[in-house]
């Protein structure tokens, strides 16, 4: 059995997909800024603190979470073409993401990052439907509050230590892969084929 406060203290700033409990955990210490704040608008939480709460959601189908079941019992539980499809569209994201290079000539490990990355896209998709709810939702602060919860400073040397043992892809790239794969990121900021953060309608990926 998972024990929580045993574990994870309450100041903890994190959050957590428990497979074996099919639980989400979000301690008391995440609910600060950047990532929620009782006095911002809406959709400056809804990128923040509910961006990272649906990430958790989706940790119950990435390609983890996807080997559990509903009780949390490590089952095949998919049907072969749906576990199929599902593996063309992780392929993709792991193949993407190869092919960014960070520090230097050092590219972003796709196999390793495949799993955090897709609950970020999960994540993303999963507020932008909620704001597509809202009357008059201010789009552009949800992806702008999205890119905040993940600014970073650190050297390079870090950088290239964390592209080989971090599961999570580098900040700037968990924020500009996912937005780039977005539609409404285009419509948002108006990002033609001359911006460098352009992907072609047909090569961005979704999973959800």
């Amino acid at each position: 059995m998972f024990d929580i406060w045993g574990n994870i203290p309450a100041y903890t700033v994190n959050a957590f997909y428990v497979p074996t409990e099919n639980a989400i955990v979000i301690p008391a210490g995440i609910l600060q800024e950047p990532f929620y704040s009782k006095n911002a608008k809406r959709e400056a939480n809804l990128g923040g603190i509910g961006a990272i709460i649906a990430h958790e959601i989706t940790h119950a189908f990435d390609t983890s979470g996807a080997l559990f079941d509903k009780n949390g019992t490590l089952a095949n539980w998919w049907t072969e073409a749906d576990i199929a499809a599902f593996g063309e569209l992780t392929d993709k994201v792991a193949f993407a993401l190869s092919e960014i290079e960070f520090v230097g000539s050092q590219r972003v490990s796709g196999a390793l990052c495949t799993g955090e990355t897709v609950s970020d896209l999960g994540a993303m998709a999963c507020v932008l439907d909620i704001a597509g709810d809202m009357d008059g939702a201010d789009m552009a602060l949800i992806m702008r509050s999205w890119a905040h919860i993940w600014a970073a400073r650190m050297s390079p040397e870090v950088a290239a230590y964390l592209l080989v043992t971090d599961t999570h892809a580098p900040h700037k790239v968990r924020t500009n892969f996912v937005l780039s794969h977005l539609g409404e990121f285009y419509t948002t900021f108006g990002v033609t084929e001359t911006d460098e953060m352009y992907i072609a309608p047909g090569d961005r990926i979704s999973i959800w």
